[in-house]
């Protein structure tokens, strides 16, 4: 036991004077002089760029450890890279015969920021360029008596961050935090194999045209690469990574000569896409959610020798997919598959409900000008259940007024590609609305979408419309024209306008044609004119408040709506303003109406109410001006002039059609006078005397 632990002191005191030993030559040999010239004129050799480093210490286990390690800008003091630590680890028994082998490097803390100029170049463009003959003057030789030989294994990057910037392009600015470890070797001249892990954050990135930057998405993986320099590949043995909690396998080659070429193949395992709401919320629209699971296997080209675009091969599987917005959570199932000249689509089905409609159809030349061919048919389709039913579709909280955007018109499109097809669906339900035989014709071209045709039927009567929506301009232009034959009021206004929900019934017919431009209420309003003729039968109107109103003003609202036998009438929208003619008629009610509704909902109308003498008594004896009452051929007269707006009407007496219709009066008594017919007057019988009112009797009564 004794000389077993004298054994062990031993060697523990030879050790101690062989690392105490190792530790002075080592000190001795690599001083801070030595490390700081020789790092200084090869980095500054090799890079083009100033180099500054700050404190150097040395130590057998730890390597040398260089503190505040800068690689200056090109032309400039500010720092291109910045570490806090820059280590280097050494073999040990090379160092005996002084001979510096490094294996290993790590940076610490390092920030490097990327800038990309308007040209196309980056801040890094000119490092590894031969010097010009000025520059290779001007440098002192290299060190001498430091031989060192570079053999590294392995290089680290601990929370080193990249700052990226490019003004003019699509990724305004971007700071990515990243933690690896990269195993190097080299095989032969001019190839480097590398194997390890790495961990990327995108901390935050800024995209152009997008309000909502990206964060905190985190990519962590392993990977096996080898770069052929001479050939300018990178051949991708193999990436697996799990990138915003999708996992993701990759491999193929890309060569980055002159022009650029690749071919890769990704596969996404069957993710749920809930997980990539986060990631995705600066590509999606406000209020978008994301729903169901989906897997995707590809390969995607791009040849050097041809100068075509990118091409795929492969499939995305949909199952259950649903998008959530703006109220509505279409949800798709089938797959897309890819060719180098088409997509198609296979089996893809739009589900609502219970129901479900079959998608087919196919995108040819994709790559440059995609024209696609889509058609959509179903037997019975419920869009009524692509609602969200009851689920949350986005924030239900208005913005607050400093987050409030401020609106802009619709940015023109100006894009080559072409779309045509067709939607046929024997019943659709939509907004409560049964529509049988639905066949639409849709094509866009030269950036407009036009409907040549759609048609369908309700239980009742049927439509036909054409419509175009010319998206190369600003705010788009558009025009409708449309045909109705019995559609049902009460359908149209439960499902256009639920506002005038049971107030409007009975069978439509007319013709109406619109065109306008823009796309904001303003805008609107200003471009959209229109004109049209419609008459409605066997209809009613109720329950609204412009009705409701004018029955009460004329002593009548025991009647409680306005039956419509029939009403006629036509109209003409310009410069933000509807000039309106019609007449409601039922057998004991005509309403003649001509006059303006704004777009701004006010009322500028002139109507005449003809009651018969069923409804006369009521209105003599409630209506409060009964004493403007008059009568023609067995009908009971009064002239109204309506103001106000469709929400909150206002009534009164026409005074203007009651001066003119009081002079016409006076003027036939005085014609009659006049012309002798005062005598006849004299010798008729009381009871005819009764019926004829004098002058004077007319202006009594009219200023009553």
């Amino acid at each position: 036991m004794k000389k077993a632990l004298k054994v062990a002191v031993v060697l523990f005191i030879i050790a101690a004077v062989v690392l105490a030993g190792l530790t002075f030559f080592a000190r001795s040999y690599l001083t801070d002089e030595r490390i700081r010239a020789y790092l200084v004129v090869t980095a500054e050799k090799s890079l083009g760029r100033k180099v500054g480093l700050g404190a150097i210490q040395v130590s057998i286990f730890k390597g040398i450890s260089v503190k505040d390690f800068e690689i200056k800008e090109k032309d400039s003091n500010e720092p291109f890279v910045k570490a806090e630590d820059f280590v280097l680890n050494y073999q040990l028994l090379p160092l005996l015969s002084k001979s510096l082998v490094i294996d290993e490097l790590k940076l610490v803390n390092a920030r490097l920021r990327v800038h990309k100029n308007a040209d196309g170049t980056f801040n890094f463009s000119d490092i590894g360029r031969p010097p010009d003959k000025e520059e290779a003057k001007g440098r002192p030789p290299g060190v001498q008596g430091l031989p060192v030989a570079l053999n590294v294994r392995s290089f680290s990057l601990k929370n080193t961050v990249i700052e990226y910037a490019e003004p003019a392009g699509t990724l305004l600015k971007a700071q990515i935090l990243i933690d690896a470890d990269l195993g190097i070797t080299s095989p032969s001249a001019g190839m480097i194999s590398s194997a390890g892990n790495f961990r990327l954050t995108a901390v935050e990135a800024a995209l152009r045209d997008k309000h909502r930057p990206l964060k905190d998405l985190t990519a962590q993986g392993t990977y096996r690469i080898a770069l052929n320099m001479s050939l300018k590949k990178i051949d991708i043995a193999e990436i697996k990574a799990d990138v915003a909690k999708v996992p993701l396998m990759m491999k193929g080659y890309v060569s980055y000569a002159d022009p650029l070429s690749f071919s890769l193949e990704m596969k996404i395992q069957e993710t749920q896409l809930s997980t990539l709401q986060k990631a995705g919320e600066p590509f999606l629209p406000e209020g978008t959610s994301l729903d169901g699971a989906a897997s995707f296997a590809v390969s995607a080209e791009k040849s050097a020798t041809t100068g075509s675009g990118m091409t795929f091969t492969g499939q995305l599987n949909l199952n259950r997919v649903a998008v959530g917005a703006k109220g509505y959570r279409p949800v798709f199932d089938g797959t897309i598959r890819f060719t180098p000249d088409r997509i198609s689509l296979d089996g893809v089905k739009l589900v609502a409900g219970e129901n479900s409609a079959d998608i087919t159809g196919q995108i040819k030349n994709y790559s440059k000008e995609p024209d696609l061919q889509i058609r959509i048919t179903a037997k019975t389709l419920n869009l009524d259940a692509l609602t969200a039913s009851g689920q949350k579709v986005g924030s239900d909280k208005a913005a607050s007024p400093s987050l409030k955007r401020e609106e802009k018109e619709f940015e023109p499109i100006s894009r080559k590609i072409h779309a045509a097809g067709s939607v046929d669906v024997d019943s659709l339900i939509l907004k409560g609305v049964a529509i049988q035989n639905l066949r639409t014709v849709y094509e866009l071209r030269d950036n407009t979408f036009r409907i040549s045709s759609m048609t369908g039927n309700t239980l009742s009567g049927n439509f036909r419309l054409q419509s175009s929506v010319d998206l190369s301009k600003r705010g788009t232009a558009y025009t409708l024209s449309a045909d109705t034959n019995g559609i049902r009021l009460e359908d149209i206004t439960a499902a256009f306008a639920p506002k005038a929900r049971d107030t409007l019934y009975g069978g439509l017919y007319g013709k109406m044609d619109f065109s306008g431009a823009g796309t904001l209420r303003e805008s609107i309003k200003r471009n959209l004119k229109g004109k049209g003729n419609f008459s409605v039968k066997d209809g009613k109107i109720k329950n609204a408040q412009i009705s409701s109103g004018l029955l009460r003003f004329l002593g009548l609202q025991d009647l409680r709506e306005i039956p419509m036998d029939r009403a006629d009438g036509s109209f003409t929208i310009a410069d933000g303003t509807m000039n309106l003619t019609s007449m409601i008629t039922n057998r004991d009610l005509i309403i003649d109406e001509k006059g303006t509704i704004g777009m701004d909902e006010r009322l500028d109308l002139g109507v005449l109410v003809k009651a018969s003498e069923k409804l006369s008594p009521k209105m003599l004896s409630q209506s409060s001006s009964s004493q403007f009452l008059s009568e023609e051929k067995g009908w009971t007269v009064i002239p109204l002039k309506v103001g106000g707006t469709i929400t909150n009407p206002s009534y009164g007496v026409d005074m203007h059609y009651v001066g003119k219709r009081l002079q016409k009066k006076a003027e036939e008594e005085v014609f009659r006078a006049l012309s002798g017919d005062k005598e006849k007057k004299d010798k008729a019988s009381p009871q005819d005397k009764k019926k004829s009112i004098s002058p004077e009797d007319l202006l009594k009564g009219f200023f009553k």
